[in-house]
C-alpha cells in the first residue's frame, strides 16, 4: 500500500499545481510556479566570462563589430540599382534615399551597350561603369539632403538621386 502512496502524493501536487493555473475570472492565464514540481538540485554557477559566438571569419576588409562575442554584421547602406532596359532608358530615372546614409550603387547594362554614371559631390567624382550585358557596383558615402545627377559619361540617359525624402524609386 505505500507503493501507492508514495506516487500519489508527487502526482497529487503536480496537479493541484496545474490546476492552480487554470482557470480565473480575468481571462489570463497564470504562470506555472516551479517551486513545487522543481526537483531539488544545484544552482547553476554565475558566468565570469561573456559568452563567444563561434562563425566564420568577416571577409577582407569588412568591419566587424567591437564587441567581444558579438557576431559580424553589414555595414548600413542603400542599396541603388539602375538598369539601362534600351538605349536612352534607365529605370527608374529618379530614386529617392535617405540623407547621410552610405549608397550602394549598382548598374545594370540590359540594352547590349556600355554604360558609366558619375556622380560629383563635394569635389570628388564616384563613376561606375557597367559593360554590355554586364554588372557593376560601387559604394559611394552617403550625401547631405538635396538633389544629385548621375550623370551619363559619353552618350545616353543619366539618372537623379533625390535624397532627404520618403524613400522608394
Amino acid at each position: 500500500m505505500t507503493f501507492r502512496t508514495s506516487l500519489l502524493v508527487p502526482l497529487a501536487a503536480v496537479s493541484v499545481a496545474v490546476l492552480a493555473g487554470c482557470g480565473g475570472d480575468s481571462g489570463t492565464v497564470k504562470p506555472l510556479s516551479t517551486a513545487a514540481t522543481a526537483p531539488p538540485g544545484t544552482t547553476p554557477a554565475p558566468q565570469t566570462a561573456s559568452p563567444t559566438v563561434q562563425g566564420t571569419a568577416p571577409p577582407a576588409g569588412s568591419s566587424s563589430a567591437g564587441a567581444t562575442g558579438t557576431t559580424p554584421s553589414e555595414p548600413i547602406r542603400v542599396p541603388v540599382t539602375l538598369v539601362f532596359t534600351r538605349p536612352d532608358r534607365v529605370e527608374p530615372p529618379t530614386v529617392t534615399i535617405p540623407a547621410n546614409v552610405p549608397i550602394q550603387l549598382t548598374l545594370v547594362s540590359r540594352d547590349g551597350r556600355g554604360h558609366t554614371l558619375a556622380l560629383s559631390t563635394g569635389g570628388r567624382t564616384y563613376a561606375v561603369h557597367a559593360a554590355a550585358r554586364g554588372r557593376a557596383s560601387k559604394r559611394l558615402p552617403g550625401l547631405p539632403a538635396g538633389r544629385f545627377p548621375l550623370n551619363a559619361v559619353g552618350a545616353g540617359p543619366g539618372a537623379s538621386l533625390n535624397v532627404g525624402g520618403q524613400v522608394g524609386p
